[in-house]
């Protein structure tokens, strides 16, 4: 298995069990100290045995975090000096599938080189006599839940949704946010029904209804690995990744540490988010679509926030990496201080905009498709302005095509055509 926009993913059988013995070989070679997590998949902890037995026989060092986001291996990597950080989660995935996510000595997911370079020597035959060691430890994912909490400010008096996917957050959340006061409510806090089936972040269209009669001033919902928030306001309309980013940007704006002032979001942001940004005097950055590239171009430009619409946000200032915990109480804190409604925080007027995936054989021949790539051209003649996006899905068997502009008809005929193009290709 190769590593894709997001490590390493796929379906959690012999295969990723595999990769993830090799993984772990590498990665542990000469001493190296590896601190590892994952979320609450039920293949997790036989890929977690196979990534230790990797690790032990290459003569490593292998610290086990436990359940835990992603977030918090990246901070315990980096807080204990660890050469790497790896998680073990699908992220928003269904339950079915599993991966492999790899972070640096300092928290920062590896680019794209240094996969290159683990994935050939995961090629190459396993080494070590099995000198390396196994340790359990539940001292950084405490410290870990203390420093999100360091993060927050009081917010007794709110009352707060939060649907955690029945994933990595669904211990760790609701005592972040029942110790900075706050009115909790949980739901997708029992693994056992399942990681993202029905709930978290992908499922956050359907939070009002799933919840009854309930009610809130803010809902947050989180995926498998905590890496992602959506936000639900008190109406029950949906508050994604970039209105978020957007309205802590402009925050942090008037409290002058947006410095300097620039904000990356992705090629699928909303033009309307652009437009928004640059209004506020923020210069908007567009990164390919990952967490990783979001990172990658926030270190060139220096930009001390970015994230994505699907609710990968990056707080430079507070982490290395995507964390949706950290995210929501950041937002919280800013509605508290600042008084306001949910459906009040960083309202601007959107471009219509709609997205399709469709399932196909062959990604590559799609993408590199002569006949595609005339139809994607012709389409953006026609939208006058708008934009038409088609893209290979990273870590699943999918394209994705988004179209852009103010005829929300023409918009839905261009997806339409396009994908079914995709799919004759495919």
């Amino acid at each position: 298995m190769k590593f894709g926009t997001d490590g390493i993913r796929g379906v959690a059988d012999g295969t990723m069990t595999v990769a993830a013995l090799k993984l772990g070989n590498a990665l542990g070679r000469d001493g190296k100290s590896v601190f590892v997590g994952r979320d609450t998949r039920p293949s997790g902890a036989t890929i977690l045995s196979a990534f230790a037995a990797g690790v032990i026989r290459a003569g490593g060092r292998m610290i086990d975090l436990g359940i835990i986001p992603t977030a918090g291996v990246a901070y315990a990597t980096a807080k204990g000096c660890g050469d790497y950080g790896v998680v073990i989660s699908a992220s928003h995935n269904p339950e079915e599938y599993n991966g492999l996510k790899v972070f640096d000595g300092s928290g920062y997911k590896l680019g794209d080189k240094r996969e290159q370079l683990i994935g050939e020597a995961m090629d190459k035959d396993m080494c070590g006599d099995y000198t390396g060691v196994f340790v359990q430890d539940k001292v950084y994912a405490q410290s870990y839940i203390d420093a999100l909490v360091s993060a927050g400010k009081d917010l007794s008096g709110m009352r707060i949704l939060l649907d955690c996917a029945n994933g990595a957050a669904y211990r760790m959340a609701p005592e972040v946010f029942k110790r900075l006061g706050a009115a909790v409510t949980c739901v997708g806090v029992n693994p056992d029904d399942g990681i993202n089936c029905g709930c978290g972040s992908t499922f956050s269209h359907t939070l009002k209804e799933r919840c009854g009669g309930a009610e809130w001033d803010i809902a947050f919902t989180f995926d498998g690995d905590s890496d992602r928030l959506i936000a639900v306001d008190e109406t029950g309309d949906i508050i994604d990744g970039d209105r978020i980013m957007y309205y802590i940007a402009c925050r942090w704006a008037a409290k002058g540490i947006l410095v300097p002032k620039i904000a990356v979001g992705t090629v699928l942001s909303n033009t309307g988010t652009e437009q928004a940004f640059i209004k506020q005097g923020v210069e908007f950055l567009r990164s390919n679509v990952g967490d990783k590239y979001v990172m990658d171009m926030m270190k060139e430009s220096g930009a001390p926030i970015g994230g994505e619409q699907s609710g990968h946000i990056i707080l430079a200032p507070l982490s290395t990496t995507g964390d949706g915990i950290l995210s929501a109480v950041v937002f919280a804190s800013l509605l508290k201080e600042h008084g306001i409604k949910a459906s009040e925080a960083g309202v601007y007027p959107l471009y219509p905009q709609i997205s399709e995936s469709v399932i196909v054989y062959d990604k590559d021949a799609v993408i590199s498709s002569d006949k595609l790539r005339e139809l994607k051209e012709n389409w953006t003649a026609k939208l006058g302005g708008g934009r038409v996006l088609v893209r290979a899905s990273g870590t699943e068997p999918k394209i994705r095509v988004m179209a852009e502009c103010m005829d929300l008809e023409l918009a839905k005929a261009c997806v339409k055509e396009i994908a079914d193009m995709c799919i004759k290709i495919g």
